[in-house]
């Protein structure tokens, strides 16, 4: 998968499981960076004197946090179903992350469950795959024919949801965001 972030721009419109988000961007006199939400508006004002590089690091940083807080109830609700419905595992936490090499991972030692950020953008089957596939780390944390019998039980066109993934990575997350900066603040 590449490393590659999506970009984030100041008027930009974003559709997020169900959720449209628009970025507002304004420059502030503050030293720190921040954001808010409101109505599904995230609001981004920015630090004084950071270069147009810092700009579009905070921008990107923010939009990515601010959005999967506001999403993660939606994420957890789905995780719990698929949880249920398949599996009933204790699992303690589920957090979204910016991953630049894996889709999502599971850490035995905290019991929690990582989803990359990119995953919003697929399609819902797509998210559910990944999420079963990490629920069923829960009880087989390697790759073998036991752990895919278990995610074939949860997901039986598995192959197919893993396929589409490999086949799109580069453009999961990505495609929603090609253009470059709209705003002429950058």
């Amino acid at each position: 998968m590449s490393a590659r972030d999506p970009a984030f721009y100041d008027g930009q419109r974003l559709s997020v499981m169900g959720n449209e988000f628009t970025i507002n961007v304004s420059e502030g006199n503050r030293r720190a960076s921040k954001a808010s939400t409101s109505n599904n508006d995230i609001r981004i004002e920015l630090a004084q004197g950071l270069g147009r590089e810092q700009k579009r690091r905070h921008v990107r940083v923010l939009s990515i946090r601010t959005i999967s807080n506001c999403v993660l109830p939606d994420v957890l609700r789905r995780v719990n179903e698929l949880n249920v419905k398949h599996f009933n595992f204790q699992l303690s936490n589920v957090k979204i992350k910016r991953q630049t090499s894996r889709w999502g991972s599971y850490s035995k030692r905290t019991n929690s469950i990582y989803l990359n950020f990119r995953l919003l953008f697929a399609p819902p089957e797509v998210l559910d795959y990944v999420i079963v596939h990490e629920l069923a780390h829960i009880k087989v944390l390697n790759h073998s024919a036991a752990f895919w019998d278990l995610v074939k039980t949860a997901v039986p066109d598995f192959k197919e949801r893993r396929k589409w993934l490999r086949n799109n990575r580069e453009r999961v997350g990505i495609g929603l965001n090609e253009g470059t900066d709209q705003s002429g603040m950058f």
